[in-house]
C-alpha cells in the first residue's frame, strides 16, 4: 500500500494558485479584510469563484477501507465561510499557496472507527474548498471542482488523521473519491463505484448474494438509464429522515457490473 495521501499538483488558474497539503494558519493578509464580517459563498461575486485543478492519490474502495482511520455517516452543521477557511499566502508576491477548510459535523453513525470520538459528537473535518481574501477581494476556491459540504445535509466520509493537517482536524480522504453525499447519490458519477459498494457494505439491508456481487465486482459502470430486470429497494437513512432508493443492475462482462441509481 502506497503511503502517500494525496498529491496536488497545479495546473493553472486565474490567480496562479499553487496548491498543496492544508496549512495550520492564515497569512496576515487576512487581517487586512473588514474585521468581524463573516463572508459566505452567496457573498462572492460568480468570477470570483475558482477551481483549481490538481492531482491526487486515487484510492479504490478496498484501499479506502483500510487507509481510513473513520468511516462515519455525518451530518454538516455549518456553512462554508471565511471564519472556517484557511488559506497561506506567499510572503514574496502574496499568492495564496495553500487553503482549505474545517467543516464543522455530527457523527450519526461509524463504520468503522479507529478515533476516540463517539456517536453524537460534534466535530471538525478538513475540506479542500474555502473562502479567502487576495488584493481586497474575497475568492472561494476548491480543488478539482469539489462542492463544499452543505449545511443540514448527510454525507458518509472517509477520514484520516494527518500530521500537516490543521490544528490536527481529520481530513476527507482525496477530496471527493472519500466523500459520498447521500442526499445527492445520483449527481455525480466521478466515483460511482465507491458510492454502490459502500452503500452496499454498510448502509442498507441487501440480499446477500447481490451484496457480494457488488463487492467483488472489479469494475462497477454507471448505467445512464434505470435498469428494469434486475432491481433492488433500498432505504438509506438520512439525518432528518430516510429516503427510498432503487438500484438496477447487470453482470454486462466478467467483473463487470451495470448498475443505476434511482433516488426518492
Amino acid at each position: 500500500m502506497k503511503k502517500n495521501k494525496f498529491k496536488w499538483m497545479l495546473l493553472g488558474c486565474c490567480m496562479c494558485f499553487l496548491i498543496g497539503a492544508c496549512g495550520r494558519g492564515q497569512s496576515a493578509n487576512k487581517a487586512e479584510a473588514q474585521e468581524n464580517e463573516v463572508i459566505t459563498v452567496e457573498n462572492i461575486a460568480p468570477e470570483r469563484i475558482l477551481n483549481s485543478d490538481a492531482m491526487y492519490w486515487g484510492y479504490t474502495y478496498e484501499e479506502l477501507k483500510e487507509s481510513s482511520d473513520a468511516i462515519a455517516k455525518v451530518k454538516v452543521l455549518d456553512d462554508l465561510t471565511s471564519e472556517n477557511s484557511f488559506a497561506d499566502y506567499d510572503d514574496e508576491n502574496g499568492w495564496v499557496i495553500r487553503f482549505c477548510s474545517a467543516r464543522s459535523v455530527q457523527a450519526l453513525e461509524f463504520y468503522k472507527n479507529e478515533t476516540d470520538l463517539w456517536v453524537g459528537d460534534v466535530f471538525r473535518v478538513q475540506q479542500n474548498a474555502a473562502i479567502f481574501p487576495s488584493n481586497g477581494e474575497y475568492f472561494m476556491d476548491s480543488l478539482n471542482g469539489e462542492e463544499p459540504l452543505v449545511r443540514g445535509e448527510t454525507y458518509i466520509l472517509y477520514l484520516q488523521k494527518d500530521s500537516i493537517a490543521m490544528s490536527g482536524e481529520l481530513v476527507i480522504m482525496s477530496g471527493e473519491n472519500g466523500l459520498i453525499h447521500l442526499e445527492n447519490l445520483t449527481e455525480d458519477q466521478k466515483f460511482f463505484d465507491i458510492t454502490v459498494k459502500t452503500l452496499a457494505e454498510f448502509e442498507c439491508e441487501m440480499d446477500e448474494k447481490l451484496k457480494n456481487k457488488l463487492l467483488e465486482a472489479e469494475t462497477i459502470a454507471f448505467a445512464p438509464e434505470d435498469i428494469k430486470e434486475n432491481t433492488a429497494e433500498l432505504e438509506i437513512g438520512l439525518a432528518e429522515q430516510e429516503c427510498d432508493v432503487t438500484l438496477g443492475y447487470e453482470e454486462t462482462e466478467e467483473g463487470v457490473m451495470a448498475v443505476s441509481v434511482e433516488q426518492e
